[in-house]
């Protein structure tokens, strides 16, 4: 396993930054993928957080990622166990992850009481 510090894990709200619907991003400069695009994952439920699993294997400079485990103090969108289908998107330094309707209604419920409002 390979901790990948530093790393960033940011909730971008709907309407907030540019965008287009609530979604998840994870910025370090390990995760500078040089492909664009994305594919889809399997999302898990952890304790403390969510574990995300490609379909493909995701090459990172001389890393390849075959799963990520995401530790955070944002809501737990999702409890142990439970599992769910999402899009894992490449950027410049890092990848982002759209879930799907239940999970966002989730996410941006907790953004709601932070006061961040979805626009």
């Amino acid at each position: 396993m390979v901790e990948i510090t530093p790393c960033d894990v940011f909730i971008h709200v709907k309407g907030y930054s540019r965008a287009g619907v609530t979604h998840v991003d994870i910025e370090s400069p390990v995760l500078n993928i040089r492909s664009r695009g994305g594919t889809y994952a399997y999302i898990y439920g952890i304790s403390r957080g969510f574990r995300v699993v490609p379909k493909v294997k995701i090459a990172a400079g001389t890393l390849a990622i075959k799963e990520l485990v995401i530790r955070w103090e944002g809501p737990p969108f999702l409890k142990p166990g439970e599992s769910s289908i999402a899009f894992l998107g490449f950027k410049v330094g890092g990848i982002y992850i759209g879930f799907k309707k239940e999970l966002i209604s989730k996410l941006e419920k907790y953004c709601k009481e932070k006061g961040v409002l979805p626009q």
